[in-house]
């Protein structure tokens, strides 16, 4: 199991639908001895499943 913490904004607009941004952070520094960490940000259109 990896471990991370992040946020998450999400906005419904008429014309587009769902619009989020996240960013999360990993705590983890190697998985599998390769380097690994650090933050991501994940840009959403559109409903999830």
């Amino acid at each position: 199991m990896k471990r991370s913490a992040g946020v998450g904004v999400r906005i419904l607009l008429p014309m587009v639908g769902l619009m989020g941004i996240d960013w999360a952070y990993g705590f983890q520094k190697k998985i599998n001895g390769q380097p690994a960490g650090g933050g991501q940000f994940h840009f959403i259109i559109g409903q999830e499943f």
